[in-house]
C-alpha cells in the first residue's frame, strides 16, 4: 500500500492558508500567492498525537529514555480532548470561502508597490496632459485679450479724434454745445437736464456730428467682448483644467485665485451688457458711471488673474524641473507690471494733452503715447508670453 507523506496547515504573514509537508516544519519557505518569505511553525506534541497516534507513542518511550526530556502526559484523557479541542482552533487556522480569498487576492494586487507607482505614474501623465490643455486654453486666451486691447486702442483713437473735432467745432459756435460722440450723448444730457439748463443746444454745428453708435458703441462692445467675455472664459475653462496639478507642486492655491478673477470678470461683463442694454432702468448718467465702473473692475479682474497664473507658472517650472522657465515667469511678472504702469502713462498724458493742449496737438500727443504703449506691448510683453507658453507646453509634453 502506498504511504503518503503526513501533511500540515500553515498560514503566511499575508492571511494565505496553505498546505505543506510534514517535513517543511521549522523551515522558511515562499508563499506561493504572495511571494512573502516566512517560516512554518513547528511541530506541537499534542497535534502529533492527533494526526499520527503510532508516531506519537514514539515519541513518548523516546521521552522515556534516559536523557530525553519527558513530556508530562494528561492525567485525564477527556479533559486532555477539550483541552484540545479548546486550542486545536487557535492552532489550525480554519479556511476561510473562496471569496474571501479572492477578496483578499484583490487586496493584494492593489498594495503591491510596484501597481500602485504605475499606477501614480498613470495619474500623473493623466494629470500633466490636463494642465497642458490648460496651458493651450491660457494661450488663447492672450491672443483674445489682445484682440481686445487692439480694440481698446481703436476706441481711444475715435474718442480723441471726435474730442479734437468737437473743440475746433466749438471755437467755431461758442453759443452752442458740440457732441461728436455717441456715448457722450445721453450723459451730456441727462447733465443738462439735471442743471435745468435749456438753453444749452446738444447739437453737432451746423448739423454735422462725428462718431454714432455705429462706430465707438461697437468698438466698445467688441473691446469688452474680446476682453470681458471671450478672454476670461477662456480662462476659466484652461484654470480648471490646470487644477490637476499634483498638490506636489504646490501651484495650485494662485491657479484658483486666477480662476476666481477670471470669474469676475466674466460677471462684471455680463453686467455692463446688461447696464448697456439698460435694463436697470437708471438715468443716462448713472448707467454710464456704472459701466464705467464694471469697465473698471473687469480690466484691473484680468491684470489679476494674469499675475496669479504667472505665479501658477513660476511654480510649475520648479515642479517639472525646468528653473529657467520658472524664472522666466517671474520676468513676465515684472514685465505685467510694467505694462500696466505704461498704460497708466499713457491715459494719463491723453487726458492731459486732450485738455490742456486740445484739437489737433493733443490727438497727435494721445495717439503717441497709446503707439508707444501698444508697440511695447507687441515687442515685448506679447512676444515673450507667447514664447514662455510654447517653452511651458514643451516642457510637460517630455513627461507624458
Amino acid at each position: 500500500m502506498k504511504k503518503y507523506p503526513m501533511t500540515i496547515s500553515a498560514t503566511c504573514p499575508k492571511g494565505h492558508t496553505l498546505t505543506l509537508e510534514e517535513r517543511l516544519a521549522g523551515k522558511k519557505i515562499r508563499c506561493p500567492r504572495c511571494q512573502v518569505v516566512f517560516q512554518v511553525p513547528e511541530l506541537d506534541d499534542d497535534e502529533d498525537d492527533d494526526e499520527a497516534p503510532a508516531k506519537g507513542k514514539a515519541a513518548a518511550r523516546k521521552n522515556d529514555a534516559p536523557g530525553r526530556r519527558k513530556v508530562r502526559q494528561p492525567v485525564d484523557e477527556d479533559d486532555d480532548d477539550e483541552d484540545e479541542d479548546d486550542e486545536r482552533p487557535s492552532r489550525r487556522p480554519v479556511r476561510r470561502p473562496a471569496d474571501e480569498e479572492d477578496e483578499d487576492d484583490e487586496d493584494e494586487e492593489q498594495l503591491d508597490p510596484e501597481e500602485e507607482r504605475k499606477l501614480a505614474r498613470r495619474a500623473k501623465k493623466k494629470a500633466l496632459k490636463l494642465v497642458n490643455i490648460g496651458m493651450l486654453m491660457h494661450n488663447i486666451k492672450l491672443y483674445l485679450n489682445s484682440v481686445g486691447l487692439l480694440f481698446f486702442v481703436g476706441l481711444i483713437g475715435i474718442l480723441l479724434f471726435a474730442y479734437a473735432r468737437g473743440s475746433e467745432l466749438q471755437d467755431e459756435n461758442p453759443k452752442k454745445t458740440v457732441v461728436v460722440s455717441a456715448l457722450q450723448m445721453d450723459v451730456l444730457r441727462d447733465r443738462n437736464m439735471a442743471l435745468g439748463a435749456d438753453a444749452i443746444v446738444v447739437q453737432a454745428a451746423g448739423g454735422e456730428t462725428l462718431g454714432s453708435y455705429a462706430i465707438d458703441v461697437l468698438v466698445l462692445f467688441a473691446t469688452m467682448l474680446f476682453m470681458g467675455l471671450l478672454a476670461p472664459l477662456t480662462g476659466l475653462v484652461g484654470s480648471i483644467l490646470a487644477c490637476w496639478i499634483p498638490k506636489k507642486s504646490e501651484a495650485r492655491g494662485s491657479l484658483i485665485v486666477s480662476l476666481c478673477f477670471d470669474a469676475v470678470a466674466l460677471l462684471t461683463f455680463i453686467l455692463w451688457a446688461l447696464a448697456a442694454a439698460d435694463v436697470f432702468g437708471m438715468e443716462s448718467m448713472k448707467t454710464f458711471r456704472l459701466m464705467q465702473l464694471l469697465w473698471l473692475i473687469t480690466a484691473l479682474s484680468m491684470i489679476l488673474s494674469w499675475l496669479m497664473f504667472l505665479t501658477f507658472e513660476r511654480n510649475l517650472g520648479k515642479y517639472i524641473g525646468d528653473a529657467r522657465l520658472g524664472n522666466e515667469a517671474l520676468n513676465r511678472i515684472v514685465g505685467l507690471a510694467l505694462q500696466v504702469l505704461i498704460l497708466g502713462i499713457a491715459l494719463v498724458v491723453n487726458g492731459v494733452g486732450a485738455k490742456l493742449l486740445g484739437g489737433v496737438i493733443g490727438m497727435i500727443l494721445g495717439f503717441a503715447a497709446l503707439g508707444g504703449w501698444l508697440l511695447y506691448y507687441l515687442l515685448f510683453f506679447l512676444r515673450k508670453m507667447i514664447t514662455l507658453f510654447a517653452a511651458m507646453r514643451a516642457a510637460l509634453a517630455t513627461k507624458l
